[in-house]
C-alpha cells in the first residue's frame, strides 16, 4: 500500500472531533508527499492540546442531578398532603 493511500485512509477514519484538523491538513499540505509518521505526530500533538478542554466540559455536568432529589421530595410531600385533604373533602360529602 502506498504512503499516500495510507495517509488518506487514516484521515478518513478519524472521529468527528478531528474533522476541522483533517480539513486543515488536506488544505495546507500535499498528501502525496506526506509521510505517515508526520501525520501521526501532527494528530498526536492536536489530541494532546484538546484533552484538557474535554475534561473541563465533563466536570461541569456532574452538579445537575443533586437538585432533582430535593424537588422530588418536595413534590412527594405536596402530593401526599393534597391526597389527605382530598380524602377529607370526600368524606364530608358522602
Amino acid at each position: 500500500m502506498s504512503n499516500e493511500k495510507l495517509v488518506r485512509k487514516v484521515l478518513r477514519t478519524l472521529p468527528k472531533r478531528f474533522a476541522h484538523k483533517v480539513t486543515a491538513i488536506e488544505e495546507a499540505q500535499d498528501l502525496t508527499t506526506m509521510r505517515i509518521d508526520e501525520l501521526i505526530g501532527n494528530l498526536n500533538n492536536f489530541e494532546m492540546t484538546f484533552d484538557p478542554l474535554e475534561s473541563i466540559k465533563k466536570n461541569g455536568i456532574d452538579l445537575k442531578a443533586s437538585f432533582e432529589d430535593e424537588d422530588g421530595e418536595d413534590l412527594t410531600k405536596t402530593m401526599s398532603l393534597l391526597a389527605k385533604k382530598f380524602n377529607k373533602t370526600l368524606k364530608r360529602f358522602f
